[in-house]
């Protein structure tokens, strides 16, 4: 019975062994999944934040592209606006100074109209 005995207390002895080892298993598992968790928490944070970090970014970019676009717009309508009214003035110039020509050209024939008149008075 003593070999029995001490048969049966290896296999306790064992059982307790193998029990402890399982037990430190589950809670070397159990640590690595709180640990594997709280990474990948922390990475869809991050992720989340990195999100929102480039839609800031984008928006602003967005903001930008419009104001620039906006100016540019603008500036488009005074250069067109300050053409045509240089377009506009020159135009009137043009016709004062063809004005101005035709009233001296009218003014030439009408005293060579004279000048004609009084030779042929004078021939005659």
């Amino acid at each position: 019975t003593e070999a029995s005995n001490s048969a049966a207390s290896v296999a306790n002895e064992h059982k307790a062994t193998v029990s402890n080892m399982a037990e430190e298993h589950k809670a070397n598992v159990s640590k690595m999944m709180e640990e594997h968790n709280a990474t990948v928490t922390d990475m869809e944070a991050s992720a989340a934040t990195a999100e929102e970090e480039h839609e800031v970014d984008v928006s602003k970019m967005t903001e930008k592209h419009k104001d620039t676009v906006s100016k540019m717009s603008e500036e488009h309508k005074a250069t067109a606006t300050d053409m045509e009214a240089s377009a506009a003035t020159a135009e009137e110039e043009n016709e004062a100074a063809a004005s101005k020509m035709m009233e001296k050209h009218k003014a030439t024939i009408s005293k060579m109209a004279e000048e004609h008149e009084a030779t042929a008075t004078d021939m005659e």
